[in-house]
């Protein structure tokens, strides 16, 4: 418990927790309480009362990146995106650099299926970390929706050299070329995807936007990937 606490008191010097309130306005064990209940009535699924138990850290220490932000992510798992930008807004505030609140940011506006939206914050995460998985995946995507076909396929290329096996990005490219009326490098990159996806789980575009079940399949590894419903035609645009 003591180095719980000496743990904390360390993310409170580096400003994680904020600069207003002291550390003794709450224990390390009423913050881990908080926490823990938190995570287990996400797990429950039950994003209101996990958002609720945050309340007194939120609270405690208003200007606090952590808080902020896991209240942001459980507000978008809650579908209530308003407030989850708002939360969001408030952590990426605290923190302009950080490339995890700028990532649930933009599944936020996926979820909205604001695809200029998508565009513009993955670009800024791009401008950080060229490679960034989760904002190299949803700046293609929203492309494709936008018909930007050419542009998303660039994209895809520009990860398939780092990633040359990545099914995700496979797929986004086949998907992408196809529309674009590229046809015979379309079927020959769904030749490649049939031999490092099981059959059954390639999507053919045309079927709708939304993630692919692939994406389910990686969705363990690349947390910020998950599958968002929506409903317009892999042709639309904005």
């Amino acid at each position: 418990m003591k180095i719980a606490a000496a743990t904390t008191m360390v993310i409170l010097s580096i400003g994680l927790w904020g600069a207003v309130a002291p550390a003794a306005q709450m224990k390390w064990s009423e913050m881990a309480s908080c926490f823990y209940n938190s995570y287990a009535h996400e797990q429950q699924q039950q994003y209101d009362k996990a958002v609720k138990d945050l309340e007194p850290i939120r609270k405690a220490y208003p200007n606090n990146y952590t808080v902020n932000y896991r209240t942001g992510w459980l507000q978008y798992l809650n579908k209530d995106y308003f407030s989850a930008l708002r939360y969001l807004g408030k952590a990426h505030a605290i923190s302009p650099e950080s490339i995890e609140v700028m990532n649930v940011i933009t599944l936020v506006y996926a979820a909205k299926a604001d695809w200029p939206g998508v565009e513009k914050e993955a670009k800024k995460v791009i401008g950080i970390d060229n490679y960034n998985i989760t904002a190299n995946y949803w700046s293609s995507y929203a492309m494709r929706m936008r018909g930007k076909y050419a542009r998303a396929v660039m994209q895809d290329r520009k990860m398939l050299r780092v990633l040359p096996t990545s099914v995700l990005f496979l797929q986004e490219l086949a998907q992408n070329l196809k529309l674009d009326n590229k046809k015979v490098e379309s079927a020959a990159t769904y030749s490649d995807l049939a031999i490092l996806s099981p059959p059954g789980k390639i999507s053919e575009p045309g079927s709708g936007p939304s993630a692919p079940a692939v994406t389910h399949k990686v969705s363990k590894v690349y947390r910020h990937l998950p599958a968002v419903a929506v409903t317009h035609g892999s042709s639309a645009k904005k």
